[in-house]
C-alpha cells in the first residue's frame, strides 16, 4: 500500500486573519449603529423632557406630558428603533483541500489501476471511486484516508509539474489578493 504524505500544511494563519478581519468588520458595524442609536436617545431624551416644560400651561398639555411619560420605551421603541444588539459572532470554516482532490478524482476519465491496489479503502467491489460521504462514514477507515485522497490526487499526470500544490496556491493567491 502506498504510504500517505506527511498531513497537511495548517490552515490556521489564513484563518485566523480572515476570522480577526471579518470580526473586526461586525464590530465597526456595531460600533456605528450603537453610536447612532446613542445620538438618537440622546435627541430623543431632550425632545422630551425639554419640550415637555411649560407644555402643560397649555390647553391639554397635561395630557400630552402624561401621554409622553406613559409611553415610555415603547414610544421610545417606536420613535427612534430599538438597541442595536452586539456584533454577530463569526464561524468560519477552512477550505476542506481534501473534498477538492477527491473530486477532481472523481471527475478524471479512468484512474491508474495501481490507484484500485494501494487504495483499496477508497473503491467499491466493481472498482468504482465510493462517494464521499460512504468513504468518510467508514468507521473502519484510518482517519488519514484524507491524505490518501491527496496522494492519487499528486500522482495524476506528470508528478514534478507542480499539480499537488496548484489547489493550494491558488487558494493562498486569493486569500492574500482579496481576504
Amino acid at each position: 500500500m502506498a504510504t500517505s504524505p506527511p498531513p497537511a500544511e495548517s490552515t490556521a494563519s489564513w484563518t485566523g486573519g480572515l476570522l480577526l478581519s471579518t470580526e473586526d468588520t461586525y464590530s465597526d458595524k456595531a460600533e456605528q449603529a450603537q453610536a447612532i442609536y446613542d445620538r438618537k436617545a440622546a435627541a430623543y431624551g431632550a425632545l422630551t423632557s425639554i419640550g415637555s416644560v411649560g407644555l402643560d400651561r397649555h390647553p391639554g398639555g397635561e395630557f400630552i406630558n402624561t401621554m409622553i411619560d406613559a409611553g415610555g420605551d415603547p414610544l421610545q421603541d417606536a420613535v427612534i428603533g430599538k438597541a442595536p444588539g452586539p456584533a454577530p459572532s463569526v464561524a468560519l470554516e477552512a477550505p476542506d483541500f481534501y473534498r477538492d482532490y477527491y473530486n477532481i478524482l472523481q471527475a478524471t476519465p479512468e484512474l491508474p489501476a495501481s490507484f484500485r491496489e494501494d487504495y483499496s479503502w477508497a473503491f467499491d467491489e466493481s472498482g468504482n471511486l465510493l462517494s464521499w460521504d460512504d468513504a468518510r462514514s467508514n468507521p473502519n477507515l484510518d482517519v488519514r484516508s484524507k491524505d490518501g485522497y491527496q496522494d492519487m490526487f499528486n500522482h495524476l499526470g506528470d508528478p514534478v509539474d507542480g499539480n499537488a500544490e496548484r489547489i493550494r496556491n491558488g487558494y493562498d493567491d486569493v486569500v492574500r489578493n482579496d481576504g
